[in-house]
């Protein structure tokens, strides 16, 4: 499995645990200063109906796949396509900023 899709999978399935419990969470005590957080990092949720809630699921997946394509850019793409050398140039390990140990 590749970076990508591991990275996509585990910041989805917490961004929508997390969600999920905050909905839980204000469904137990309402706030009113939650539920305005929460309608305005989910574009189109509305307090509370089932469809603005399977929205808030998918845009919990969508910044879930920006989150991972932000982590698992790889620089060894840009160095083949700029590089003099050609795609057998190498980055030096301590320049990757993940990874690095």
């Amino acid at each position: 499995m590749s970076r990508f899709k591991v990275w996509f999978w585990t910041m989805g399935l917490v961004f929508i645990q997390t969600f999920t419990a905050c909905v839980i969470w204000n469904l137990v005590k309402p706030n009113p200063v939650y539920i305005g957080m929460l309608e305005t990092v989910f574009p189109g949720f509305k307090w509370l109906s089932i469809g603005s809630f399977l929205l808030a699921l998918v845009e919990c997946f969508l910044y879930a796949a920006w989150l991972a394509f932000s982590f698992c850019f790889d620089p060894q793409f840009l160095v083949s396509k700029t590089s003099p050398r050609g795609r057998n140039s190498e980055i030096p390990r301590e320049t990757h900023l993940i990874g690095s140990r």
